[in-house]
C-alpha cells in the first residue's frame, strides 16, 4: 500500500496561510463604550484607536468590519504603536479590508518587529522565509524566529526546527538543531511541530526509519483534532506501519479527517469503501463516538457531512493539493 505524506510545513505560506497572528495589549483603552472610545480615537488617542480597530477586527462591540479596522489601525501604526503595525501587516497580507500587498505587509512587520514585538517578528520571520514581499532570506528569517521565540512564541519555535530540517540557501541541513526546537515546540503544545517530527522518522531524515515514532507524533496532532494528522495515521493503520494493522483505527482517523473537509481523507475512504467489512464500519462509528465523548469541543470542526466530503473528492484528484506518493519502504 502507498502511504500519503502531505509537506504541511509550519512555513505554508503560500497563500499567507496562517501569517497573521493579531497583536494585543495587555491591557483595554480606559474607554470601552464604542462613542466615546470613537471620540477619544477620533482625538488622536492611539491606545483608544487601536482598540477600536481591535473591536472592529473581532466584532466586539461592534460590527465587525474589517476595512474600518484597517483605517484604524493606519492612525494607531502611523504614531507608532508596534499591535497597530503588525495588526496592520496582517491585514495587508491576507488581503482583509485591503488589497493585498506583500511589500506593504512586510513594511509594517518590519516596524512592529524593531520595537520588539514579539508577533511582528514572527510575521516577518515568515515574509523573509518565503520571500514575499521581500527578497528570500532564510538566514534572516532565522534571526526573526529566534527573537520571537524568546519571547514565547511556538509557531516561531516549530518554524526554527523546519529551517533547520529543511536548509536552504544560507542555512545548512541540521537535523541536531531541527530536533531540539521542534521537540521544544512539541512540548508545548505544536501540532505543526508533531506533524514535522513524525515525517522525519517517516522518512529516515536525521533518525532511522522509524513507523512507530511517526505514528506516535501524527497520534498527538490526531487527538488534538488536526486533519492531517488524523489523515496520516489512519493511513498508517491501513498499511500496519508503525501500529498494527487496524481497519477500523484506520476507518476512524480518515473520517474524522475527512467531515473537516480533507480531501484526500475522503478520496482514500472512497477508494477504500470495498476494503472495509460491515463490522469495520460499526467499529469505527462507535470509535468516532468515543473520541466526541473525549473531545466534545472539536465535534462541532467535524459536522461537515462525510457525503459531502466524498462528492469533493470526486471533483479534485489528491494529487492536485501538493500529496507526495511514497512507496512504502
Amino acid at each position: 500500500m502507498k502511504h500519503l505524506a502531505f509537506r504541511q510545513f509550519a512555513l505554508s505560506i503560500s497563500s499567507c496561510a496562517g501569517i497573521f497572528l493579531l497583536s494585543i495589549p495587555s491591557a483595554r483603552a480606559e474607554v470601552s463604550d464604542l462613542d466615546h472610545l470613537q471620540s477619544a480615537a477620533a482625538g488622536g488617542d492611539a491606545q483608544s484607536q487601536l482598540q477600536l480597530a481591535l473591536d472592529y477586527d473581532k466584532g466586539i462591540g461592534a460590527r465587525k468590519d474589517e476595512a474600518k479596522a484597517v483605517q484604524w489601525y493606519l492612525k494607531a501604526a502611523g504614531q507608532g504603536n508596534s499591535h497597530a503595525q503588525n495588526n496592520l501587516g496582517g491585514h495587508y497580507s491576507r488581503g482583509e479590508g485591503v488589497a493585498r500587498d506583500d511589500v506593504q505587509a512586510v513594511k509594517w512587520f518590519r516596524l512592529a518587529a524593531a520595537q520588539g514585538d514579539a508577533v511582528g517578528e514572527k510575521n516577518l520571520g515568515v515574509m523573509l522565509a518565503g520571500g514575499l514581499g521581500t527578497p528570500k532570506d532564510l538566514p534572516g528569517a532565522l534571526d526573526w524566529f529566534k527573537k520571537a521565540a524568546a519571547a514565547g512564541q511556538v509557531s516561531a519555535i516549530a518554524n526554527i526546527g523546519e529551517i533547520y530540517s529543511d536548509g536552504g540557501p544560507g542555512v545548512k541541513v541540521d537535523y541536531a538543531e531541527a530536533f531540539k526546537w521542534l521537540l521544544k515546540a512539541a512540548a508545548i503544545g505544536s501540532i505543526p511541530a508533531d506533524n514535522r517530527l513524525a515525517e522525519l522518522y517517516f522518512h529516515g531524515d536525521g533518525v532511522p526509519y522509524d513507523y512507530a515514532q511517526a505514528a506516535n507524533w501524527w497520534g498527538k496532532g490526531a487527538e488534538m483534532g488536526d486533519a492531517h494528522s488524523q489523515l496520516e495515521l489512519g493511513l498508517l493503520y491501513l498499511a500496519g506501519h508503525g501500529v498494527d494493522r487496524n481497519l477500523a483505527q484506520g476507518y476512524l482517523w480518515l473520517t474524522l479527517s475527512a467531515r473537516q473537509g480533507n480531501i484526500v481523507a475522503s478520496h482514500e475512504l472512497l477508494t477504500l469503501r470495498t476494503a472495509f467489512t460491515g463490522d469495520d464500519v460499526d467499529k469505527g462509528e462507535k470509535l468516532i463516538d468515543e473520541y466526541h465523548s473525549r473531545h466534545p469541543s472539536l465535534q462541532a470542526s467535524s459536522q461537515t457531512s462525510l457525503q459531502g466530503s466524498l462528492q469533493a473528492s470526486l471533483q479534485a484528484s489528491p494529487l492536485s493539493t501538493g500529496t507526495e506518493l511514497i512507496k512504502s519502504k
